[in-house]
């Protein structure tokens, strides 16, 4: 009964709700730097060779990573980095950002970090997810030796998906397309196209679909002049996109 009657008082009410406060950002910082966090109930998650997006129902939709994305100078096209060293998900001040603007502005964010090695010396890649309207931005930014032109940003997408575009249009590749493909594109009324690895996709598409194979629709990756590039084989999508001059970092939206 006493308990109770301390309660009726204002200021014991503030005192326990300052104390929840207080224990729950006690948790929160204590998380800081997080390799994983929940966008519109999609897990975005970091691991020592790859950032990895996850569904509601826990499937990977798709992966990132310097292993895969690349770097185009003059002459050169080489992966980002040919080795991962080193990973970390960010600096504790970086991380205390992302937890105000949570709070404040309801945008999650996710800091992966990796150091490696590529055949002119070494190399840095930050990769900074950030919450969308309509999903999620990866930026990539580069510290690299040799001068960039332009960024081959991969993606790699789900094992048994499909490659559409704002056409209705379905990709495979010369070099590894089977009947089952062309079987399954007639099945779900796509016009099957059949592109060589090398050879990038028709200028007029603005919009690449990631479906299934049942035609659930799984995410849209908007181009903004990137060229498309395709290895069935590996699942991987290549957007290659210029860099002004000057500038070390570009942005890629992924609508989920």
């Amino acid at each position: 009964m006493k308990s109770l009657f301390l309660l009726k008082r204002p200021w014991m009410n503030l005192i326990v709700l300052a104390t929840i406060g207080l224990a729950s950002l006690a948790v929160t910082f204590a998380r800081i730097p997080s390799n994983q966090v929940f966008i519109d109930g999609n897990r975005v998650e970091s691991s020592a060779f790859a950032l990895n997006f996850y569904n509601n129902s826990n499937a990977i939709l798709f992966s990132v990573s310097p292993l895969n994305d690349y770097l185009y100078s003059d002459t050169t096209k080489i992966h980002l980095e040919e080795k991962i060293v080193e990973v970390n998900n960010g600096s504790l001040i970086q991380n205390l950002w992302f937890v105000v603007r949570d709070l404040v502005l309801d945008k999650k964010s996710l800091a992966w970090n990796t150091n490696g090695n590529i055949q002119e010396g070494k190399a840095s890649v930050d990769y900074l997810v950030s919450q969308t309207k309509k999903g999620l931005e990866i930026q990539r930014t580069i510290t690299v030796k040799p001068a960039v032109n332009k960024i081959g940003q991969v993606i790699k997408f789900c094992a048994d998906c499909l490659v559409t575009d704002d056409s209705n249009k379905v990709y495979f590749n010369a070099e590894t397309v089977t009947k089952s493909d062309i079987d399954t594109a007639t099945r779900l009324n796509l016009t099957t196209v059949i592109v060589r690895e090398s050879q990038f996709f028709p200028p007029s598409v603005s919009l690449i679909k990631i479906i299934d194979r049942e035609n659930n629709l799984k995410m849209e990756i908007p181009l903004n002049g990137a060229q498309v590039y395709l290895q069935y084989k590996w699942r991987l999508l290549e957007f290659k996109a210029g860099l002004s001059k000057g500038v070390s970092s570009i942005k890629q939206e992924i609508f989920l």
